[in-house]
Parts: structure tokens; sequence; C-alpha cells
């Protein structure tokens, strides 16, 4: 049987000694709780944390950091910041995105958790936007905002991709876009032909910024941490969501700044 997430949490707690060192405390009135996974992010994080204030427009929220041993300045950053509503959290050593994330729900209050990036910037007022969109729409389990490039340019083609099938991940594998950059196989795989100027839902929404009802995650368990450090565990969450019945919607006119890989690009190849 699948552990779920509240048990984990449990579990964590009766041993206590999860292998994490904390420092903080949770806010009990948070609607939602912001979870910032970082990895050698001194560059990102400072403008990520500093931009929620204003994304939320008032609403109460908590972040919790998880630093997975970085070795350059991002937990002295963090911890630094005078935010009274940042936990900071750290491991010994790199759990990964996925081990991350799981270790930082078990300290989460909020109604809804907010999956975040520290090279993400959600602009003013997105956070609350999304946050409304759920609360108007109780069918639907999650809501992400649009991610924009440095140009201001919609992130699409990494965002917003349906679920894999073996034609498309043929197609990706074998670089079928770059030989034939109009074949429909790419196309209806990356949503190319969405309108993304209303609220759509989407199969495998990138999970740079995404917003999930608590109860939803409860249902569907942790993220699975054999995806390390990174890469495939947000497609697997995709599809444990879908096996759910749950829907995420991109709404649109909630946006956010993502610079794109700034943890990944310290991870050593080869």
């Amino acid at each position: 049987m699948a552990v779920t997430l509240e048990e984990k949490r449990n579990s964590e707690a009766a041993s206590g000694d999860d292998g994490v060192r904390t420092a903080g405390v949770a806010d009990a009135a948070a609607v939602v709780s912001v979870l910032i996974v970082t990895w050698n992010s001194e560059e990102w994080v400072e403008r990520c944390i500093e931009s929620l204030p204003q994304a939320f427009a008032g609403l109460p929220y908590e972040v919790i950091v998880h630093d997975n041993n970085s070795d350059d300045s991002t937990r002295a950053r963090v911890t630094a910041m005078s935010h009274q509503r940042t936990i900071l959290q750290s491991s010994a050593g790199n759990l990964g995105f996925a081990g991350g994330i799981n270790s930082a729900y078990t300290r989460a209050s909020g109604q809804y958790v907010l999956c975040l990036n520290p090279d993400c910037e959600p602009v003013e007022g997105s956070l609350r936007l999304l946050v409304e969109y759920l609360e108007s729409h109780p069918d639907v389990g999650g809501a992400v905002p649009l991610l924009l490039d440095d140009s201001g340019m919609p992130q699409r083609e990494f965002q917003l991709r349906r679920l894999p099938t073996l034609v498309s991940l043929a197609a990706e594998i074998l670089l079928l876009d770059r030989i034939v950059p109009d074949n429909r196989v790419t196309a209806k795989y990356r949503y190319r032909d969405l309108d993304i100027t209303r609220p759509q839902a989407i199969e495998q929404p990138a999970a740079a910024a995404l917003m999930l009802r608590r109860s939803l995650m409860e249902q569907v368990g942790p993220f699975d941490e054999s995806f390390a450090p990174a890469w495939f565990e947000d497609v697997d969450y995709a599809v444990r969501l879908a096996r759910a019945g749950a829907t995420v919607n991109l709404v649109p006119d909630s946006v956010a700044r993502h610079r794109g890989g700034a943890s990944l690009e310290h991870v050593p190849f080869g």
C-alpha cells in the first residue's frame, strides 16, 4: 500500500530523526504553504521569496524552504531574510526535488500547497488569483500560473504538455521536432493548439509553480523519490493526479517570471 503524506509526516515525527535540521515556526493561520527546494540557488532564492507578499496580496501564507545541502550562500541568504513566515530546513545530503518537497510538506499547515522553484517570481496578485480560482471551482484539483521568460514571452513549450505516450516519447528522443518542425505528434504533445488566453485543463503542467489542494495531495501521496536528483517526478505525479480523477488548470491571468533550470544547471553529468 502506498504511503500517504500524512503517514510520512507522522512517521518522521515519531522517529524524532528525519535527518533534517529546521529553523523557524510554521504559520498556523496560513491558507497556502509554499514549498521551495533549493540547491546552490543563491542567485534567485531571495527574489523568489521577496516576490511573495505582493503575489499573495494580503492572503495568509507560509514559506518552507528545504535546502539540499547547498555549498554556496543559499542557506545564509534565507536565514538572513527578515521574513517571519519562512521556515528553513536543510538535509545533510541532496534529497532531490521530490525528497525535498516531501520533507517540506511534513511541516506545512496550509489548505493549499504551492510547489515553487526558487527561480520563479510570481507577479503582483498572481497567487491570490490561483487561490480564488480554486475556491470558485471546487471540481478543479490544482492550478498553475502562466510562466514567462525573461523577455516576457510564455514558456508554453516548457510548461504545458500532454501526458506522454510511446509515440510522443519516441518523437522527443529522436528530436523529430528539429527534423519536421510542424509534425502533428510534437504539436499535440506540447499543446501548440491550445488557447492560453483563458483557463484550460493541462494534463502535465511543469511543477515549477504548481498549486494543489492539500486534500488532493493527501489522496495522491508523496512525490516518488526514486526520481533523483530531478526529472520526471512531475510527470509521474501528473499521471497519478489523472488516475485520481483530478484536473489541474492553467489560469493565464496569473503570471510568474521563470528563469528555468536554476538548480539543475549545477548538476554534474557523466
